[in-house]
């Protein structure tokens, strides 16, 4: 009767440190990772075409012919990006396959080199691509553009979690 009980007791013991363990850790992690507090469909503006393109047409409020004006935006866009694209992968997986054939420091340069200029026109691409969605939106739409603009770069800081107590690093030219 007394291991009985002694045995209760111990497993008793034990769930509730479990217990205890799990809430102290789901609450450390919670501090270091804070929910955002912006909706999800933000995420998909950059990544799923179709759901990107209805999210701003929602959100900003666009009428029958700025819609149209972004289709057009849109197809330039994603075909400046379907081509790139392929074209980094490809770069991305020469570099990689490059640990396992040589050590050609030169090779290694090239494909590191495209794959910054192919980033970089990628990057600049974005930019315009955002600037002439702002443009063919009203004045009000502009503002709200703009909010959409400040959600992305602060899910942007989020998503790559700098550490650095909010403060960017400002390694730009």
């Amino acid at each position: 009767m007394n291991t009985k009980l002694t045995n209760i007791l111990l497993i008793l013991l034990l769930i509730f440190n479990v217990a205890f363990i799990g809430k102290w850790w789901m609450g450390h992690r919670k501090m270091h990772h804070p929910k955002m507090d912006m909706p999800v469909e933000t995420t998909t503006l950059l990544h799923d075409r179709t759901r990107g393109e209805e999210y701003l047409v929602k959100t900003l409020g666009l009428d029958t012919v700025q819609q149209k004006e972004l289709d057009v935006i849109q197809a330039a866009h994603f075909s400046f990006l379907d081509k790139n694209m392929g074209a980094y992968i490809r770069n991305q997986n020469n570099l990689f396959n490059a640990l396992k054939v040589s050590n050609d420091s030169v090779y290694v340069s090239r494909c590191a080199d495209s794959l910054g200029m192919l980033k970089a026109a990628m990057e600049k691409e974005m930019y315009m691509n955002f600037a002439s969605i702002k443009t063919i939106c009203n004045p009000a739409q502009q503002k709200q553009f703009d909010g959409l603009i400040d959600d992305m770069a602060k899910e942007f800081m989020h998503h790559h979690d700098f550490h650095n107590n909010g403060r960017t690093n400002h390694d730009s030219l």
